[in-house]
């Protein structure tokens, strides 16, 4: 996901480049107009840049964490089947990596 991200930002940057000049050839061309339509230009590209990759982040450590506990449960719970309830508590998150801890409770 990472690499793509960056090639995607690159991509955008790229673009942006791109339209700014045309911006600058536009002293050259005499229309000053096109300066300004570069400009707005710009700012959509910004917008949908950082609208798509909010899009693509959002949620994506949690649902991971929710898979990695729902794993660990599972183990557990086959590992030991007098378990009834498990609580499991994030101690932290880094990429992929999480940090779990589990503890049981005997209810009544």
């Amino acid at each position: 996901m990472q690499v793509n991200q960056s090639k995607f930002e690159d991509s955008a940057a790229m673009l942006g480049l791109v339209i700014a000049f045309v911006g600058m050839a536009s002293q050259w061309l005499r229309m000053p107009a096109l300066d300004g339509v570069a400009a707005i230009a710009i700012g959509i590209v910004l917008a949908l840049v950082a609208a798509l990759l909010a899009r693509e982040s959002k949620g994506l450590p949690s649902e991971e964490l929710e898979r990695t506990v729902s794993e660990f449960e599972r183990r557990i719970k086959h590992q030991h089947p007098a378990i009834r309830r498990i609580f499991i508590e994030a101690q932290g998150w880094r990429g992929h990596d999480a940090n779990l801890r589990a503890s049981s409770q005997e209810g009544g």
